[in-house]
């Protein structure tokens, strides 16, 4: 028998299309029809294809070939909107690529038409792109498998109400102007009434557990994939090599591998394929469908018929079987996750640009070998994301590397560096893109059969959300307020709020997050909705491990709210803002970015908030294993163009724009110098002949357990070295166990004392000589409550926590992680706290809390 390995990566993106076209015409739109949601992706979202982009309003559409040609409409684009419409065959190679970047001005001031062509349509074996039909003009996309997928991207600044607003009127038209809106319907109707109906949007998704059930995830079962991979090649069989030319030149709206990149792939370059070789994306020739049947024939896969487990197995073979099934998806996920770290070449991003969106088959384009290479790649684009756009639409470079090529990791402080470029039209851009650029915060996750996903913690930024939501609570103790615009019922549930400045409800706190715990809608007014807030929202971090992915990693849309506060002054009112989350920044920002004074863009990426918080990218803030902490980055470049003679379409460098390096700065550490006395002030205006306080904000050595819980006294320069300093602290014990709690002198941030590193063998001797508060140790005797007390600092030295736990062990923030865990967090940056038991006991983070209740000096 052949282990499955090869069989899964040729067949993962197919089998794939299969089971999201199943589950999205029963969560999203019936085949055939759009569905064009009101919201954009956020943090709540589950698993999702494509993967969830923060930047964009979304619009999908399964398409069912078999019963006869399909019309799209495309509106008139008198308003300069961007967007990008992929046709996708059932292997995610795109076949037709719709928006301005293809369209002629007549196009897009009184919209188009658009023929989808099934392989069994005439208009699909014809050589002709466009035909007449009522005397308009319509193009024609050759769709090459029955079963398609249309994904649209529309780029908007999904912060801004009013211009999410513009782009839905734009997505879904006016039912009573003629060609308003994105629509569908079949050639039928177009060619009896010369139009096409418009169609109430579908704007809501709702969740189907029998669908999500059978259809939501990666089948765990090995007989289940190939099952489902089998189904979808009988539904959408491998097209064929055409044995006639289409006409010449092939437009820009029809995707094939010879028209993706535009820098690539001029007359007489490596790359460079003349029209007559214009083949289908997915096609593939009778000697290579033979080549794969050879291969996959061991375990009952025929790329023509579909599947059947062979009937001579038995327990040994079937065993086997779905042991290699899981090592096949934990190989594709790895090699996927480390292609997206980035390369030192290119900054530490990782740039793909040509052979992707459509996916050679065939090595150097001989129709008798295959290109495994590209398959693989298809296939980590599936795992990736579920679909990518062809180069010329956009560009996603990747990176999980800083400047030094090492893992980025939240428990740092990262910049990315953005200068003012003038582009080929000899305007200012800060990304060469003329449709628009952006950067996306992702959580990985190594081996997890997720795409990556946007993070919790980007509702820490308050800072593009707006304070316009006014509540009433009802005797009942609900939130009566108006649904706003950018609203998803399906992720009702755990969405964030706001609290304003004044907050008339006693049991509610101003300035604070507050998540939905229970909605409620009013059948008779679709404009309001009743809610109930917690103060907690609990993601889910796979404990259980029935995800394939490391254990205590936030799982994207997977969490829960707490309990519901009780709400009890009927009658009052809450000023409050629903939380626009800062997944992304970019073009749609760049009025409210703060510049330097060379206006460049300096774009902070970290834990807790910056100084200039309209630049602030926000990183993971949860979890209890390093990886919860690791981070992806992605820039997104759509319709590139050329900046200061670079373009990220170019193969390489000098003409290859490299997005930025992510540097590196300080740890994250507790910002002792955030809050100072009077009295300290003055010291440090005494010391440093200033009255600016100057934070830490150096370049640390990287360490990759480092944790920031630790008290660093080399603030404003080191200038204050000498002094005495006496550190008010709150403590809260919330554990069965007595624990103690001890700072010891270290000699680098990084935790090394002389010679030894935390996890050397004579370390914890070292650190136990170095303790500053041996006799007056840290510590509560009753549980659930806080006490108060005081610390000596002296300025320029670096003290580390040091935990004694009840069962005798000692737990420090930066050696090696017992059991992959990391007991030790930093909440904010004013408190840490910790976890005290080995490998985790209740994992919450909360055994023992310590507080900074501010710092006065002692002497000069």
């Amino acid at each position: 028998m052949t282990l499955p390995c090869i069989q899964v990566i040729w067949g993962y993106p197919p089998e794939e299309t299969y089971r999201l076209s199943n589950l999205d015409t029963v969560e999203q739109a019936p085949v055939n029809q759009i569905f064009q949601p009101a919201y954009a992706a956020s943090w709540l979202n589950k698993n999702s294809a494509p993967a969830p982009d923060a930047s964009v309003l979304y619009i999908n559409a399964w398409l069912d070939l078999r019963a006869g040609d399909l019309i799209l409409q495309t509106p008139k684009n008198n308003n300069d909107n961007y967007y990008i419409i992929s046709i996708l065959d059932s292997f995610i190679g795109t076949v037709g690529s719709i928006g301005p970047r293809t369209q002629t001005n007549s196009e897009l001031s009184q919209g188009a038409y658009y023929l989808l062509a099934g392989p069994s349509s005439s208009y699909y074996n014809s050589p002709d792109w466009t035909t007449t039909i009522n005397d308009k003009t319509v193009n024609i996309i050759k769709v090459d498998t029955p079963i398609a997928w249309m994904t649209g991207r529309f780029g908007t600044d999904v912060m801004s109400a009013t211009s999410l607003e513009n782009t839905r009127e734009f997505i879904n038209g006016d039912p009573s102007e003629s060609g308003s809106g994105f629509q569908i319907g079949t050639i039928n109707e177009f060619e009896n009434s010369g139009s096409i109906a418009y169609q109430e949007p579908i704007d809501q998704s709702i969740i189907n557990g029998k669908a999500e059930d059978e259809f939501g995830d990666l089948p765990t079962l090995v007989t289940d994939f190939f099952n489902s991979l089998g189904k979808s090649i009988q539904n959408s069989p491998i097209p064929a090599l055409r044995d006639t030319e289409v006409a010449s030149p092939v437009p820009s709206f029809a995707a094939w591998l010879g028209n993706q990149n535009q820098i690539q792939q001029t007359p007489n370059s490596d790359s460079y394929l003349p029209d007559s070789s214009y083949q289908p994306s997915s096609a593939l020739s009778e000697g290579q469908k033979k080549l794969l049947n050879d291969r996959f024939s061991s375990i009952g896969l025929n790329v023509e018929s579909g599947f059947s487990l062979p009937t001579n197995w038995g327990e040994r073979e079937a065993f086997i079987f779905q042991k290699a099934y899981e090592f096949s998806q934990q190989l594709l996920s790895v090699a996927t996750f480390e292609i997206a770290k980035g390369k030192s070449e290119t900054n530490n991003w990782n740039i793909k640009n040509l052979n992707v969106g459509v996916y050679p088959n065939s090595p150097e384009n001989n129709p008798n070998l295959i290109d495994w290479k590209s398959l693989i790649l298809r296939a980590g684009v599936a795992v990736d994301g579920g679909a990518a756009n062809i180069p010329n639409d956009a560009v996603y470079p990747t990176s999980q590397l800083d400047s030094e090529g090492n893992p980025l990791t939240s428990r740092y402080n990262y910049s990315i560096t953005l200068p003012p470029l003038t582009n080929q039209d000899n305007k200012i851009t800060y990304g060469p893109a003329e449709g628009f650029w952006a950067y996306t915060m992702y959580q990985p996750n190594e081996c997890n059969t997720f795409q990556p996903f946007l993070i919790q913690n980007s509702i820490s930024s308050n800072f593009y959300t707006p304070f316009n939501a006014t509540a009433k609570l009802t005797e009942e103790g609900w939130l009566k307020t108006t649904k706003p615009g950018n609203w998803s019922n399906a992720n009702a549930i755990g969405t964030a709020i706001y609290t304003g400045e004044v907050v008339s409800i006693s049991e509610l706190k101003p300035l604070t997050t507050y998540y939905i715990s229970e909605i409620q809608y009013t059948p008779n007014n679709q404009k309001e909705i009743l809610f109930r807030l917690s103060e907690d929202y609990n993601p889910d971090f796979n404990w259980d491990g029935r995800i394939d992915g490391v254990k205590g990693v936030p799982v994207g849309g997977e969490g829960s709210p707490g309990k519901a506060i009780n709400l009890t002054e009927s009658g009052e009112t809450l000023n409050f803002g629903f939380t626009n989350p800062v997944s992304q920044l970019g073009q749609a920002q760049l009025d409210s970015f703060v510049l330097n004074e060379n206006e460049v863009i300096v774009l902070q990426l970290q834990q807790f908030q910056p100084t200039n918080s309209s630049n602030w990218l926000p990183t993971p803030s949860e979890g209890f294993v390093k990886e919860a902490y690791e981070f992806q980055l992605m820039g997104r470049y759509y319709n590139p163009t050329t900046a200061e003679e670079k373009t990220i379409l170019a193969a390489s460098e000098p003409e290859l724009y490299l997005p930025p390096k992510i540097e590196r700065g300080a740890l994250a550490r507790l910002e002792l110098w955030s809050d100072l006395s009077k009295s300290s002030k003055n010291l440090v205006k005494e010391k440093t002949g200033s009255e600016i306080v100057k934070p830490l904000n150096q370049k640390d050595p990287y360490v990759p357990n480092a944790i920031g819980a630790v008290l660093d006294m080399r603030w404003s320069d080191g200038e204050l070295e000498g002094t005495k300093w006496a550190l008010n602290y709150e403590y809260t014990r919330s554990a069965h166990y007595f624990n103690k709690l001890f700072f010891y002198q270290v000699d680098a941030i990084t935790g090394q004392i002389g010679t030894f590193l935390p996890g050397d063998a004579n370390y914890i001797d070292s650190a136990l000589t170095n303790i500053i508060n041996e006799d007056d140790p840290i510590a509560n005797q009753i549980d659930n409550s806080t006490v108060s007390g005081e610390l000596e600092l002296e300025g320029g030295r670096i003290y580390m926590a040091l935990v004694l736990t009840e069962q005798g062990q000692y737990l420090i923030p930066n050696a090696q992680e017992t059991f992959n865990y990391t007991h030790f967090k930093v909440n904010n940056p004013k408190s840490f706290s910790f976890e005290d038991q080995m490998g985790g006991g209740d994992n919450d983070h909360n055994d023992g809390i310590f507080k900074l209740a501010g710092l006065s000096p002692l002497s000069i």
